[in-house]
This record gives structure tokens, sequence and C-alpha cells, in this order.
């Protein structure tokens, strides 16, 4: 990596792009877990130079692509991280026309993950890396549990880097305080054994009514309650239901539904007012309230000073002539799971253009994607030279990593463990 940046960015292939991501979006993966997908994806961190590409399934929810690109010491130091395509039918295949990709999923998941490879490829034809390397980790986007518990296995094998790119999010801001997500269900049970409705009288039903209506209220009082970045908290009910028969009373009745809380308020507090809320609801009603509660992402505080935030804002400037301001993210995301683990994360995903062709479900521009590339270039460059000069000048951390033998620049996957 001896060359100027500048010419690195230049040998960026636009057209080899968008031919892959049509036969990435194409891969069609209904009841395997997104085998197939994982399978294709690997196949292309070979041939774009990984020492070590696997599809890793033993002890996973679902299947993980695993590959390294190694560097001069044994401990990876960036990690793009990026999602396959949840499985399920194609409406229609991928194409790609007047310079725009069309398809299922081609933003959303597969854009990112096609200029990461891109990337890496071209970083790569001058391996070893200096520092740390580059490390690739891709599976499909499901239930937030799931992917947590997934998580937490492969970064307990070391298949974590010193710090994370997650390749879909924002395109446009830098999100540095994100919302997390609670999703609760609410049971009423009635005290009396079931008989036939005689008229009018309070139930379960009307529980969960009084229920939904608080929590409207509340989630109109908590955009006063507006976090300066993350925005405003929010509250959802999804779902409400009970009964048996409609000429019976019912006997229970539910409400699930998901909050939305700020990095100021703690799962503790959700889940206090959700029992408080409810309880008053049952009372009124002569039930009892049953709460259950599980949380899917945690809320997020990121350090705008970390070199990983600095790195992406100043390749997002080089590739694009504009600034990437900070800002937070409504929506739950992975960044805490890394950061709950000592490990510094960001996200950055592709553009997204206007749809204009009749079945095209996404749509990426090819130039947006050079960009992309671009952006996710620079910053290696920026982290791998920064780890480098942290090791040559000798601090603990890089002192620790170093292992100058055939092993560290042939092995680095699974080489990532946080101290």
């Amino acid at each position: 990596m001896q060359e100027n940046v500048n010419a690195l960015v230049h040998r960026i292939d636009g057209a080899r792009m968008r031919e892959l991501l049509v036969d990435f979006a194409n891969v069609q993966s209904v009841n395997d877990r997104a085998l197939a997908a994982a399978e294709w994806y690997a196949g292309l961190l070979r041939a774009s130079g990984a020492v070590e590409a696997s599809v890793r399934r033993e002890g996973l929810v679902a299947p993980a692509v695993v590959a390294g690109f190694p560097g001069s010491t044994r401990a990876p130091a960036l990690q793009f991280v990026g999602y396959l395509a949840s499985p399920g039918a194609v409406r229609r295949r991928a194409f790609s026309v007047d310079g725009h990709v069309y398809g299922r999923a081609v933003g959303s998941s597969a854009a990112g993950l096609i200029a990461a490879a891109e990337a890496a490829r071209i970083l790569a034809t001058d391996s070893p890396l200096p520092g740390g390397g580059l490390l690739f980790l891709a599976r499909p986007m499901g239930d937030p549990s799931e992917e947590s518990a997934d998580y937490a296995r492969l970064i307990a094998q070391g298949v974590v880097g010193k710090a994370v790119v997650i390749t879909s999010g924002p395109s446009r801001m830098v999100p540095v305080a994100g919302m997390g997500s609670c999703m609760f269900q609410v049971v009423f049970s009635a005290p009396s054994e079931l008989g036939m409705a005689s008229g009018p009288q309070v139930t379960v039903i009307d529980a969960a009514h009084l229920l939904c209506g608080a929590l409207r209220r509340r989630h109109r009082a908590l955009h006063g309650e507006c976090d300066s970045l993350a925005g405003p908290e929010a509250i959802v009910v999804g779902r409400i239901g009970g009964g048996e028969r409609f000429d019976l009373m019912p006997g229970s009745s539910w409400v699930q539904g998901v909050w939305r809380y700020g990095p100021s308020r703690g799962e503790r507090s959700v889940r206090a007012e959700i029992e408080r809320v409810a309880r008053r609801a049952a009372a009124a009603c002569g039930a009892t309230a049953l709460v259950t509660m599980r949380v899917g992402r945690q809320p997020f505080w990121l350090d705008q000073t970390l070199p990983l935030v600095r790195a992406l804002q100043a390749g997002y400037h080089d590739a694009w002539g504009s600034d990437l301001p900070v800002g937070g993210c409504c929506v739950p995301c992975d960044i805490p799971i890394f950061l709950a683990h000592g490990v510094p994360a960001v996200c950055h995903g592709p553009r997204l253009a206007p749809v204009r062709a009749e079945g095209g479900e996404e749509c990426v521009a090819t130039e947006d994607l050079i960009r992309l590339a671009e952006v996710y270039l620079r910053l290696s460059v920026s982290i791998l030279r920064e780890t480098a000069r942290d090791h040559e000048s000798g601090s603990s951390e890089a002192r620790a990593a170093v292992e100058p033998s055939r092993l560290s620049q042939t092995s680095l996957v699974g080489q990532g463990r946080c101290p």
C-alpha cells in the first residue's frame, strides 16, 4: 500500500461492481437462512484476495461469512460488518440500466458489501497490509435477539476488529447517538370464568383500550423530551387482540408494541412506566396485567473525536467534496453491540436513488457505488496507517499484538479478541 491514496482510488472498477451487485442481488435464498448468498459473498472475498473466507454455521442461528485480509500484525485493525438479504422470494430479477442497478435489497444490504469488497481487493494487491489488516463479517438481518447472540458468539471467538464499519445505514451523516428499542407485551386476564355476554359491561377488552390510550398520550408527550441528536422517543402499538368468540365474555386480551428510547433513558425506566400504566388500566376493569419485555437494541452515544469517526468524515469529504455531519439515528442499529465490547463502531451505507424503472424494488447509481467504495478505501487506509504507526511507536497494545511470524501473515480470522 505504498501508492498514493488517489492512485488507489483510480483503480476502483465501477463496471465490475455494477455486474457483481446485479449477480449478488439475484442470489435467491428462500429456505436456507441465506446460505446461498453467504457462500456467494465468501467466494467474492476469496477472489478479492482474502486469505481466509468461510461460511460459519456451527453454534450460530444463521450462517455468517467470515474473511480476513492479513496485515503485518495479528489482530485485525478494521472490520467491515454487513447484512445479507433476508431469505424471501424475489419478485423480479435485479437488472442494470442507464447507470443504475435495480433490485431487491440492492441498497439496504448488497451495495455496501460490494463496495467494501472492492476496497479490500485494491488494498490486497499490496498484501500484507500495514497494521492489522481487514476483517469481514456478513450475516442475514433478522430477529434482534438472534443477531445479538450470534455477534456475541463470534466476538467470543475473536471475530472482531479494533474498529468496526457497518456497511448500511445513513449515507449523509455519521450517527453518534441512537435510539434503543424495547418490545413489550401486556396480557390482561379476567378474574371470572367465561360466560355468555348479557349486556354492556367492562371487560379486559376495555383494559387493552385504556392502555392504548395511555400509551398514545405518553407518545405525544415524548416529543417534548426530544434528544438533541437522536430525536424524539416513540411508542408504537403494533398489535392488539383478545377474546375467543364474538358472543362470549373475553377471558383475556393483549397489546404488543415497541418503545424506542434515547440514550438518557434506561431499560428499567421503560419497564417501570409500562408496568405502571398497565396496572392502572387493569385495575379500572377488574383485571390483572402481566407485562413481558425484551430489549432489541440498546441506545448509544459515540465519541465524535474518535479516530474512526474522523477518518470516516475525512474519507467522505475527499470522495464527495462536502462535509459529513454528525447526527442521530432514530432507527435502532448494531453499533451498541460492538460498543458494549469496547469496540468503536460507525455505520455508513450507500445512497439510494429514486426507483424510476418498472419492477425495481431499490435502486443504486453506479457513480454513487464508486464513491462509497472510495470512502471505504480512504477510511481503511487511514485506520491501517494509524495502526501501523502505533505499532512502530511501540505502544503497549501494539507490542502485545505483534508476532512477526509466518502465522501472522496468513492467519487473521479469529485473532481479534478485545482486551
